[in-house]
């Protein structure tokens, strides 16, 4: 029996899956509600960015963000969150224009292999913008503890 903990904002999800009890290795893990719930201490969430159309908090005691754009909300450690980064940085830099900026066919990969963001080119410009001010927030943040 092996263990698996995902993070989901402030709460803790432990599954369980036995792998040995599978017949074929490309069945799915045990559903996702047959998983137990931990509660851990609260997450002490700092404002990066707060905007229109998202925001961008980190909490201070697991030092993990929470990317709020849309109707889409990721939770990434600090590592993730850079990685992010540079790939809507990389997409918004390369991408091809098309016609209409408002179609939605710019895909992004999420740490979760399984799961992939669809944009526009005016969202990609959005999430762009709301990415790299978080960035310039928690730089300007790194600098200032410095001083301290």
């Amino acid at each position: 029996m092996q263990t698996y903990k995902v993070q989901f904002a402030s709460v803790y999800y432990i599954r369980k899956t036995n792998f040995e009890s599978r017949k074929s290795p490309l069945s799915y893990p045990e559903p996702f509600l047959n998983c137990y719930k931990i509660r851990l201490s609260m997450c002490q969430f700092k404002s990066c960015y707060a905007g229109e159309n998202g925001y961008i908090v980190r909490c201070e005691d697991c030092q993990h963000f929470q990317v709020g754009f849309g109707t889409t909300v990721l939770t990434l450690n600090a590592y993730d969150f850079q990685a992010f980064l540079g790939i809507v940085a990389y997409k918004k830099e390369n991408h091809q224009p098309i016609h209409d900026p408002n179609t939605r066919s710019i895909v992004l990969p999420t740490p979760c292999s399984t799961v992939h963001l669809i944009f526009s080119e005016n969202e990609l410009a959005d999430l762009h913008i709301m990415l790299q001010e978080a960035d310039n927030e928690l730089r300007t943040q790194e600098m200032l503890r410095l001083f301290k």
